[in-house]
């Protein structure tokens, strides 16, 4: 405890290369062993998905990947969000490719107020954004 905040842990980065070897059982693991989003992350309002900070459709791991994600930004239902989907997909649709997080913090909390994400593809492009999620 800081000041009176609690300390959460934090996730300073998480990067890896995309796949397309996925184990399709680990969704269902997720909805009963992590629970619904509505209840692990309750605290935050119903405007926050279980984000993953390497997307598990393309080899991300179910546990200790995930983070509270701003609905519309996952979801790239308002263009501030279809960036960050685009991004995915590509990523998605590549496998072989560089892909990284970055959470940038404004307080104690595991919440990012922002979400760095890039990619470096197999021809060596790198692209890289920032999206609010608070």
């Amino acid at each position: 405890m800081i000041n009176g905040e609690v300390l959460e842990g934090q996730t300073v980065a998480a990067f890896g290369i995309s796949n397309t070897n996925v184990n399709p059982t680990n969704r269902k693991l997720m909805r009963s062993w992590i629970g619904q989003t509505s209840k692990v992350f309750s605290s935050y309002g119903n405007n926050y998905d279980k984000g993953h900070f390497i997307a598990h459709g393309f080899g991300g791991p179910i546990d200790v990947n995930l983070f509270p994600q701003r609905r519309d930004i996952n979801r790239g239902w308002k263009p501030e969000g279809k960036p960050y989907r685009d991004m995915e997909k590509f990523v998605a649709a590549n496998p072989g490719t560089f892909v990284f997080s970055r959470p940038i913090y404004n307080d104690l909390s595991f919440c990012p107020a922002k979400l760095e994400y890039g990619y470096c593809d197999t021809a060596l492009n790198f692209a890289v954004k920032q999206f609010p999620n608070k």
